[in-house]
Formats: C-alpha cells, structure tokens, sequence
C-alpha cells in the first residue's frame, strides 16, 4: 500500500491588509442543487447551518467557467474561523477527501466558529489529472497554482487570473484565524509522513505532535514564495475575532502529516 503524505498550511491569522469588504454574491444558478456563487462572506450564514455552494470561477475563451466546490460549517456560537483548503494541485487527492469526511463528520452543536472546506480547488488540473493548471488560452502552458498568490486578476494567464479569484472571493476574504492548506506527493509518488512547523508556537507543537509524523523540520513557511502559505505569513498579522482588529507579528507554521 502506497503511504501517502499530506501537506497543510496553518497560519494563526489572515492578512489585514488583504482583506476585502464582502458580502456573498449569488449568481442566480443552481448546480445539483446548491447555490453558485462568485464571492464568500461567511458572516452571512446563520448559526448552526451546514452550507453547501459552488464558486464561479473566472470564464475562459469559450466563455464557460469551472466551479470549485465550497462547504461553509457554522457553530452555534460565534467564534475563530477556521480554512482548509484542498486539491491546489489537480493530482494530489488524498486532501480532497480529508476535507469531506471532516465536513461530513463535524457536529454543529459543538462547533464554535466556522470551518470553510475547498475540496478540490484546481477544478482544472482535477480534470487534467495533472499537478498543474492548464491555460486553455495558450497552447497549453502550465501553471502551479501554489506559486501565484495572490494572482494576478486583470492581466497575466489564466491560471493566474483563477489563483486571484481564489484569493479575492474566498481565502483573503473571511479574516479567517487558522489556514490548513491540504497536499499530498503527486502520482506515482511515496513520502514517509512528516512535518515543516515552528515549533516555538505552542499549538503548532500540539498539532505536530496529533499528526504522528514521521519526521519534523523546524520550517517557518516563508519560503515556498506565491504558495498559499507563503502568502498568508507575508504580512504577519493576525485578526481577533470579537473586535475584527488585527494583532501584530502572530506566529505561523506549515506541517506536513498523514
């Protein structure tokens, strides 16, 4: 049996600098059911509601658009919000499914705050079975996504054009308090399990020990330059849920566990 490894991200805090005012914006369509979207404020759901949407992403050439699946968890009370993200690399699946069963297993009566899923990001790369998003508009050049946050929305590939999106309607959007960004080793690959975190941040410590790694290197997650992680530890401010105000210079940490 193939032991795969996943990747997360987990920043104490989002960028206050990044964040946009929001509001949810629905587009008017329905896919299976569920409301699309082409912008995320998870102020907007009530308390004790599990929320399932999907989120237009930018049109191609062809004027069609891909549509990531979102799933919004709401407490009873309010609280820290809590992302995790999943599928930046269109291979890399095992994340994916760690973002359902979570979703699908969380009890709302004791839940305080709001956990976001992303289970399946690059809805391109998915399709592609591949790591890297496909620009269509091109002869077919390749973009990983998790070296353009936080993209380019007016100018530069397409790929960089959804990597703003992803970034403006949802992840920089929500002052969200922890980031866990899901990867696994692509195709055909095996990795022993283990963690990049600084261990100097105490839950970061408690969450490295949870994973049962294998391996642990003391990391700061600054270097991976455009990745999710990287972007959201550039500014270094965290936010307080209660007053909305940001708090200077918060730790953060990238781990790596099964």
């Amino acid at each position: 049996m193939v032991k795969a490894t996943i990747l997360f991200s987990s920043v104490l805090g989002l960028l206050c600098s990044l964040n946009v005012s929001a509001k949810t914006e629905y587009t008017g369509d329905i896919i299976n059911g569920h409301k699309v979207i082409s912008k995320l404020d998870v102020s907007d759901f009530p308390l004790n509601s599990l929320t399932k949407l999907w989120l237009q992403m930018p049109r191609q050439v062809n004027g069609q658009a891909y549509h990531v699946p979102i799933i919004v968890a709401k407490g009873k009370q309010d609280g820290n919000r809590f992302l995790m993200n999943s599928g930046l690399h269109g291979d890399e699946l095992n994340g994916i499914r760690v973002v359902q069963k979570v979703l699908h297993d969380i009890d709302l009566s004791k839940l305080k705050g709001v956990v976001v899923g992303v289970p399946g990001a690059n809805v391109n790369g998915m399709y592609e079975s591949t790591r890297w998003f496909t620009n269509k508009e091109d002869s077919g050049s390749h973009v990983n996504l998790n070296r353009e946050m936080p993209g380019e929305p007016n100018k530069g590939s397409f790929g960089q054009r959804y990597a703003a999106h992803l970034w403006s309607s949802v992840y920089g959007s929500n002052n969200f308090t922890v980031v866990c960004d899901f990867h696994t080793t692509s195709t055909s690959g095996t990795f022993p399990n283990f963690v990049y975190a600084d261990l100097t941040v105490p839950y970061v410590y408690r969450i490295t020990e949870l994973t049962g790694a294998d391996i642990v290197k003391i990391d700061l997650g600054v270097t991976a330059l455009g990745s999710v992680e990287s972007t959201f530890v550039k500014v270094k401010e965290c936010v307080d849920w209660r007053s909305k105000t940001c708090i200077k210079d918060c730790p953060s940490a990238r781990f790596v566990g099964d």
